[in-house]
């Protein structure tokens, strides 16, 4: 089984949002920052990573927004089971780089 995990950064009365690409599993869906949790660690340091690594921007996770249990098998066969949504905060100020996803838009 995987566990992911995903992360609400809000901005105001907006949060942020990322279209996945075309090529991916699930193409041109929006979803939220956020991936899988890998083997030794937290489901807040994924979300670090994750941030890190989608977005290229430092950030400090939050107390659970909502623990949402959901599960699915992937076309691979994978068992994958959300983890939670958590609140993130973005400790530098500036613009995003989308690494991974299409340039989000705010809703």
């Amino acid at each position: 089984m995987t566990e992911v995990v995903a992360a609400l950064i809000w901005r105001g009365d907006r949060f942020l949002a990322c279209q996945r690409p075309a090529n991916k599993a699930r193409g041109l869906l929006w979803e939220f920052v956020g991936g899988k949790v890998e083997p030794g660690e937290s489901k807040e340091q994924a979300l670090v990573r994750e941030c890190r690594e989608e977005l290229e921007v430092k950030s400090a996770v939050r107390p659970m927004y909502l623990d949402h249990r959901n599960s699915r098998t992937n076309k691979k066969g994978c068992r994958i089971t959300c983890g939670g949504l958590f609140v993130a905060v973005i400790q530098a100020r500036g613009s995003y780089s989308y690494i991974s996803h299409r340039p989000g838009r705010q809703q």
